[in-house]
């Protein structure tokens, strides 16, 4: 890592329990943008914008993604056929 590098992820660092943690909660767990959130926060010009990024980074690091299991897709003809004997059926 670049000497430029560190001295800015050891800034970020200082401000991370402050405030970088909620934010990159933010960003991470309610899949709000990066750009979103600075909105809210860069009007105070109390931080930067690299902060906000090595702030998520560090969060994704502490915080792995869990993969969630999805919806098995319903095939469509059954879907289909179930429309069709729902429609078959008297008084239906």
């Amino acid at each position: 890592m670049r000497p430029a590098k560190e001295d800015r992820r050891a800034m970020a660092d200082e401000h991370y329990d402050d405030i970088g943690k909620s934010l990159a909660a933010l960003v991470v767990d309610a899949k709000m943008g990066t750009g979103k959130a600075w909105s809210l926060l860069g009007g105070l010009g109390l931080y930067r914008r690299w902060m906000l990024d090595l702030w998520v980074e560090r969060y994704r690091e502490e915080n792995p993604v869990k993969a969630r299991r999805g919806r098995r897709p319903v095939d469509s003809r059954a879907r289909r056929k179930g429309l069709i004997d729902d429609l078959k059926q008297p008084g239906g």
